[in-house]
């Protein structure tokens, strides 16, 4: 696997878990790792699983799907940051808008 493609796998994975609003432990909790597991996997140093990374896109739902995807390709030239900030006031409007 690339530089790139691992890069790309931790950012989705650090928006996937933020998105849900959890903790590296909370996160790992819900695959059976620890939270130092979670911190490499959002750092590049380890990859999970197949099963794995099938259970967080089931965690966040398809319909968010195509939003992370443009997400991690945006993360490049705005940061990460400013993209996970930016994406978790969209999620929270939409949310908010539903709520009625």
């Amino acid at each position: 696997m690339s530089e790139t493609t691992k890069r790309a796998n931790a950012n989705r994975i650090r928006l996937i878990r933020k998105i849900l609003g959890m903790t590296q432990k909370e996160f790992g909790k819900q695959f059976g790792v620890q939270p130092l597991a979670v911190n490499r996997w959002e750092n590049a140093k380890q990859v999970p699983n197949e099963y794995r990374m099938r259970k967080m896109e089931q965690l966040i739902g398809s319909t968010n799907l195509y939003r992370l995807d443009i997400l991690v390709k945006d993360i490049a030239t705005k940061g990460a940051r400013q993209a996970i900030s930016s994406e978790i006031k969209k999620l929270k409007q939409e949310g908010s808008d539903h709520d009625d």
